[in-house]
């Protein structure tokens, strides 16, 4: 935009996935919002469900028109590099529950990032990461 002599910051741009770059630009004005996938949590949820699926069989697995929340898994861990990605409860949730080519569907909720929350340390691109 800026070699079109165009003002980014004058400018409602949206995108999809929040790197580090992503943020940086959000931060500065240039992007005004990211829509991210809450990436950190897909293996514990599927680790959840494989376990009361082995344990329990089919029926343990949520039914579809069903939506699931952050009350009904518990997902936690021991901060990382002083970042507790964890923290975050919501990020994931509320997740419908529906059929897809014959399979059932867990939608997460995405996570909506603007310069409100782009400092927010469980964001996996804020995580500082020696040499990346």
């Amino acid at each position: 935009m800026k070699d079109l002599g165009l003002d980014p910051t004058k400018i409602f741009v949206a995108t999809i996935d929040a790197n580090p770059a992503v943020l940086h630009k959000i931060r500065a004005g240039e992007i005004t919002v990211a829509v991210d996938q809450p990436c950190p949590f897909y293996n514990p949820i599927a680790v959840y469900y494989m376990a009361k699926y082995l344990e329990e069989g089919e029926s343990a697995l949520p039914k579809v028109g069903t939506t699931v929340t952050a009350d009904d898994i518990d997902i936690s861990g021991n901060p990382h590099l002083d970042t507790d990605i964890w923290a975050a409860k919501t990020a994931w949730s509320p997740a419908k529950i529906s059929e897809r080519e014959g399979h059932l569907w867990f939608q997460t909720n995405a996570l909506v990032i603007t310069k409100e929350n782009a400092d927010a340390k469980y964001l996996w691109a804020n995580i500082e990461v020696p040499g990346w």
